[in-house]
C-alpha cells in the first residue's frame, strides 16, 4: 500500500487487546500508506492464551510486528499492578533504545497509562486517541484523563469529548474531534452474507440471536458473579441463541469467563468466542436481534448498523448515546424489561432514523495527516496548560 507520499519519521503505535487493534488498524493501513516509518508494538492480552493469544488477527492480516512486550504473566487479571509496573519498565527500556518522532495510543486501558509514562520519561510525544470519553463504572475513565494529560495531539470521537479535553486544559489548536475509527470500520470492512458469516464463525445466523460482550465494572463494589447471573437468568428467559465474547483482560474478566464457558457448556444455542475479529464481530452485530451487554461497541457502533443495543450497569455511564440504545441497571429483571422493549417492533421502528454522534469523515485519514502536519511544523515537544 503506497500513496506515493515518503517521509523520514516514525510512528510507534502500541496495540493490547483484540477491540484496540480492530479500531487501530485504519490509522496502521494510513500510515503505511504514506511510507511513514511504523513501529507496531505488541503487548498485554494479545500475548495471553487466557485472552485467545489474539496476535495471531495480527499476524494473519499480514501485519509486521517490531517487538512484543510480554506484560500479564501467569494470573492477567488478577495482577493489574504487577503487569502495570513491567510495561513501564519494558517499554522504557524500548524508549531508551528506539525514539520514534510520535507515539500513537487509543483509549483508556491502564496498560496504555504504563506506556504513555513511560514514553514521557524519555521525552516522546504522543498522540491520543478516543480522549475526553466519560464511562464513570470503570476505572479506565481515571486512566484515560491522565493519558490525556501525557499527550500532545488528541483525537476524540465527539465534540464533547473535545470540549472535555480542552477542559482538561489541553490547547484547542491541537484538539481534533474526528469522529469514531470503530464507526469508519463499518464502512470500510466488506458486507458478509448471513450465510457466510454462518458458515465463517459456525453459528446460525438465520434466525434470531443476540450478541453479548460483558466485561468487570473495575470501579464499584459489583460482585462479577452476582452481575453475570443476573444477565444469563435474563437470557434464558429470552430463550434466543446467544453469541459471546470474551471479556477483556481486567480484574474479574478470566472469572467472567469460566462462568460464560461453562453456560455455553450446558446451553447448546450458545456460544462463546475468544476473538471474532473486526469482520465477524461487526457482521455479528449487523444481524444481531439485540446487542447486550456493557462494551464500548455498544454504544459506539451499533447504531452505525441500526441495531437496537442494552447497555447494562454502569461501566459506561456517562458516554454520548444514540437513541438506540437503552440503559439499564444490572439486576435480572431490569436487563429482561429492556431486552423485550429492545426486541419490540415498536422500538425498532422508533430507532429506524438513529444518528450515530461517533460518525466521522476519513477518521484514519484526519489522524494521521494532522500528526504529519504536526510533525511537518515548527514546533516544541513542551506545551503550556490552557485556562477557560
Amino acid at each position: 500500500m503506497n500513496c506515493g507520499n515518503k517521509s523520514e519519521y516514525m510512528l510507534a503505535v502500541v496495540t493490547g487487546s483484540r477491540a484496540e487493534f480492530g479500531l487501530l488498524r485504519g490509522v496502521i493501513d494510513e500510515i503505511l500508506c504514506h511510507s511513514v516509518g511504523l513501529q507496531l508494538l505488541v503487548t498485554g492480552a494479545h500475548l495471553s492464551a487466557d485472552y485467545g493469544a489474539t496476535i495471531s488477527e495480527i499476524t494473519d492480516g499480514g501485519y509486521e510486528i517490531s517487538r512484543c512486550f510480554d506484560i500479564l504473566g501467569d494470573n492477567p487479571s488478577e495482577n493489574i499492578d504487577t503487569a502495570f509496573a513491567s510495561a513501564i519498565t519494558q517499554f522504557g527500556n524500548y524508549f531508551a533504545e528506539v525514539k520514534p518522532d510520535m507515539l500513537i495510543l487509543l483509549g483508556d486501558r491502564y496498560e496504555m497509562l504504563a506506556v504513555a509514562l513511560a514514553a514521557t520519561f524519555h521525552a516522546i510525544p504522543i498522540a491520543h486517541i478516543s480522549g475526553g470519553d466519560v464511562t464513570e463504572g470503570a476505572l479506565d475513565d481515571a486512566y484515560r484523563h491522565c493519558i490525556t494529560k501525557l499527550s500532545l495531539l488528541h483525537f476524540p470521537s465527539t465534540e464533547v469529548y473535545a470540549n472535555r479535553v480542552i477542559q482538561l486544559g489541553e490547547s484547542p489548536d491541537r484538539v481534533f474531534a474526528v469522529g469514531a475509527l470503530g464507526v469508519e470500520n463499518i464502512l470500510k470492512l466488506p458486507r458478509m452474507s448471513p450465510e457466510l458469516l454462518g458458515d465463517t464463525i459456525g453459528f446460525d445466523i438465520l434466525n434470531d440471536y443476540l450478541l453479548v460482550t460483558y466485561h468487570p465494572e473495575t470501579i464499584s463494589n459489583t460482585d462479577v458473579d452476582q452481575a453475570l447471573n443476573a444477565l444469563l437468568t435474563a437470557l434464558e428467559t429470552i430463550a434466543l441463541p446467544v453469541i459471546f465474547t470474551k471479556a477483556n483482560a481486567d480484574a474479574g474478566g478470566s472469572r467472567i469467563n469460566e462462568i460464560l464457558q461453562d453456560y455455553c457448556n450446558r446451553n447448546k444455542t450458545c456460544k462463546l468466542y475468544d476473538n471474532l475479529g473486526s469482520r465477524n464481530y461487526l457482521n455479528a452485530m449487523r444481524y444481531a436481534a439485540v446487542v447486550v451487554g456493557n462494551s464500548s461497541s455498544t454504544i459506539v457502533e451499533s447504531p452505525s448498523l441500526v441495531c437496537p443495543a442494552v447497555n447494562i450497569g454502569d461501566r459506561q455511564k456517562g458516554r454520548v448515546m444514540a437513541k438506540s440504545i437503552i440503559c439499564c441497571e444490572d439486576d435480572s429483571e431490569s436487563i429482561l424489561s429492556a431486552i423485550k422493549t429492545a426486541l419490540s417492533d415498536e422500538f425498532k421502528q422508533s430507532i429506524a432514523d438513529v444518528v450515530n454522534p461517533y460518525q466521522g469523515v476519513d477518521v484514519a485519514k484526519s489522524i494521521v495527516a494532522r500528526i504529519l502536519e504536526y510533525l511537518d511544523s515548527p514546533h516544541q515537544k513542551i506545551k503550556s496548560f490552557y485556562d477557560l
